[in-house]
């Protein structure tokens, strides 16, 4: 539970409905700054939110968008006065405009609650927030102290080789070798672990409908010049499909997927990778066959984890990050990922997105909760 603090922030007060703005002010105009936000001046100030009835959150919309854009790292909530009717007309505004609903007719304890709670989430977001730019700020330290010094390490190979290569035997050369490689390999771990802990200090996206293939499509065509070294083959099957994500996170876990079918395939076997867009009432899936070596089942969660390698860098290069920033980029859209054993050899992996409309409606069977 969070812990109960007084309301003293500004609130705006958005209330078309005489009666209801009195009953607000009523309630709790003592307890809390109100400001009448009909002109353009009050949306300069600072301000804790928004408190709206129907007629003003159609009215008022884009300057709430606006505003809840500009200070989304501190979280500015909107709360919303309606009656129980007007709950399903809510769907194009729940959860990226309105926050909070409270029903008509109101109660005072009701609303207390609710703006109450509204300004602790605020003051908690606003914490978490500086302990994030705190963290981001020192990873980004020490990935930058690590690269220094590998390619010091290279540099230091690169010159010894050059200036005594003649002098050297065999095996100092083949020291030398496993010197650079070594190098580059924690140069590469480095720069994924950094590229995972990114994902993990992205602010919340707004997410928007978004169509599958274009995506899949740009993906494949930044993926073309290893799959030819490789030959490898591709193929996208399946209708087009409109989800609900954000078109960088989506290539980043259809690109780790794709980069991990073209690593993990026996020696000597051209890969393919066959993608299907298989779109269903509320969520389209994304699957991603292979004709790789395949994961034992025991193994078919941990995978996703960071650092989880099944097999020496030996045998099969990579830093063990991959599928883990493939999670947490379709994590970041509110999808789901996962594993099957292929039909007969190689795997299954797929993503699911909640599906939408192209006018930006949401699937057909979405189940709003519409919380307390």
């Amino acid at each position: 539970m969070l812990p109960e603090v007084p309301m003293l922030g500004r609130w705006l007060l958005l209330i078309t409905r005489r009666a209801l703005r009195e009953r607000v002010n009523a309630l709790l105009g003592s307890q809390s700054i109100w400001v009448w936000a009909e002109g353009p001046e009050p949306w300069e100030q600072p301000s804790v939110g928004a408190v709206v009835d129907w007629a003003a959150l159609e009215r008022y919309q884009a300057r709430l968008h606006q505003r809840k854009a500009a200070e989304r790292p501190l979280f500015w909530p909107v709360l919303c006065l309606v009656s129980r009717r007007k709950f399903p007309d809510l769907r194009p505004y729940w959860g990226e405009l309105v926050d909070e609903v409270a029903a008509l007719p109101l109660e005072p304890a009701e609303l207390q609650a609710r703006l109450r709670f509204l300004e602790q989430v605020r003051e908690h977001t606003r914490a978490l927030r500086r302990r994030q730019c705190e963290l981001e700020a020192f990873f980004r330290g020490v990935a930058h102290d690590l690269r220094a010094p590998l390619r010091i390490i290279d540099g230091y190979v690169e010159a010894l080789r050059e200036d005594l290569g003649p002098l050297l035997k065999p095996e100092a050369d083949r020291f030398l070798e496993r010197i650079r490689a070594s190098a580059h390999q924690l140069r590469v771990l480095v720069d994924r672990l950094y590229a995972f802990c990114q994902l993990g200090f992205k602010e919340p996206t707004a997410l928007r409908p978004i169509q599958v293939r274009p995506v899949l499509e740009q993906t494949l065509a930044a993926h073309r010049e290893v799959a030819a070294a490789r030959r490898a083959e591709f193929s996208v099957l399946g209708p087009d499909a409109w989800v609900w994500g954000d078109t960088s996170l989506l290539r980043t876990g259809a690109s780790e997927l794709l980069r991990n079918a073209l690593t993990y395939v026996s020696p000597g076997l051209a890969p393919w990778v066959r993608i299907t867009v298989q779109p269903g009432p509320r969520w389209v899936r994304i699957a991603f066959e292979d004709n790789g070596i395949g994961v034992p089942p025991e193994h078919q969660e941990r995978i996703f984890e960071p650092l989880v390698r099944l097999h020496g860098p030996e045998a099969y290069p990579g830093t063990g990050m991959g599928l883990a920033i493939a999670r947490k980029a379709v994590e970041l859209m509110g999808g789901r990922i996962g594993l099957q054993a292929g039909p007969t050899q190689g795997s299954v992996f797929w993503i699911e997105l909640l599906r939408a409309e192209a006018d930006g409606s949401r699937g057909a069977h979405e189940d709003l909760d519409y919380r307390r």
